[in-house]
């Protein structure tokens, strides 16, 4: 009797150590798990105490304003915080701005340069105080910790003049050699864009149809371009094409060509085409269909999804403390009204 109560003693004590076991075990993992909630819920605060800034050029178009509210958005859904300053157009506002951000204890500043050329040194001092600097479609030589572009500026200038050659073979199909005039609105003001403007020199020069003019109005902009091209057919009255350094330029094409006092009275013999996709190219690209618009294409460089996407990869990893490339290009897309058919 005395041994079978000692056994029942005993598994009794078994069942309890067990049962102990299984809650401290329990309660072990409940620990666990609050300490991971805890750390997340550190790491959030970490995100959200990180300043990052976008130090844009200008935001004077659609598609730039767009583009800024993309990038902001963007760091935001990702816990950061960002700020946004514009120099609209001013390089010495710029390096100024960038100045600031660093003052501000920012751990990335994203630049979309006004003059690359003088962004080095001020570059330089944002990293070397522990502020990364992401040059951002425009190089900042020395004086960035990576680069990113959507593509490569001769690509892009090349698929330029692809959308103007195409167009005029179709258009003008039997034209003798020379006997098609076309102007390029180019733009040098940074090393980036001169070699684009080259590039779409370059690869025109390869239809015998075109007679070409080189040109630079102004400035960029859509009014610059809007006033070269009301100047250019006072002496050219004979042009059928004009490519531009951009879409905002390309818009000023537009804007002259379809006023009241334009000297082309047939649009459907005429086009321009540029770079860059904001929702006002792709009405005037839709438009064109009809010949309500002389915008017949654009080079893009990807849906602003598209431009986030390769823009917050490099810059996920410099957040992260991790190593990151020196460069990084996506790839172009030729935009035209048979892009919306589909």
């Amino acid at each position: 009797m005395k041994k079978k109560m000692i056994s029942v003693l005993l598994g009794l004590a078994m069942v309890a150590g067990l049962l102990s076991g299984c809650g401290a075990k329990a309660e072990d993992a409940a620990k666990e798990e609050t300490a991971a909630e805890e750390t997340a819920r550190a790491a959030e605060a970490d995100k959200s105490d990180t300043l990052v800034g976008f130090a844009i050029s200008y935001t004077g178009n659609g598609f730039m304003q767009q583009l800024s509210n993309v990038v902001k958005e963007g760091f935001e859904k990702e816990g950061y915080t960002c700020e946004v300053a514009s120099a609209d157009g001013d390089a010495t506002t710029q390096i100024e701005q960038i100045e600031n951000f660093v003052t501000m204890g920012a751990k990335l500043v994203v630049v979309m340069g006004v003059d690359p050329t003088g962004l080095t040194d001020v570059g330089k001092r944002a990293m070397e105080q522990g502020t990364a600097i992401v040059a951002f479609t425009t190089k900042i030589e020395g004086g960035e910790t990576t680069y990113v572009g959507s593509a490569s500026e001769a690509e892009i200038g090349e698929g330029i003049a692809q959308l103007g050659s195409d167009w005029v073979d179709k258009t003008f199909a039997d034209a003798g050699d020379g006997e098609i005039e076309a102007v390029i609105f180019g733009y040098s003001g940074t090393p980036e864009a001169a070699e684009r403007s080259e590039a779409i020199k370059t690869a025109l020069a390869d239809n015998a149809k075109l007679k070409i003019t080189y040109m630079e109005p102004e400035s960029n902009s859509l009014d610059a371009a809007q006033q070269a091209a009301e100047n250019l057919f006072q002496t050219k009255p004979d042009t059928k094409l004009i490519l531009c350094y951009n879409s905002g330029m390309s818009n000023g094409v537009n804007a002259y060509v379809m006023s009241g006092g334009s000297a082309v009275k047939d649009k459907s013999q005429f086009a321009t085409f540029g770079s860059d996709i904001s929702e006002e190219i792709i009405n005037n690209i839709m438009a064109s269909e009809n010949n309500e618009s002389v915008v017949r294409g654009c080079v893009s460089l990807g849906d602003f999804d598209t431009i986030w996407a390769d823009l917050y990869a490099p810059c996920a990893l410099i957040l992260e403390g991790k190593e990151v490339e020196p460069e990084y290009l996506g790839e172009i897309q030729l935009v035209t009204a048979e892009a919306f058919k589909k």
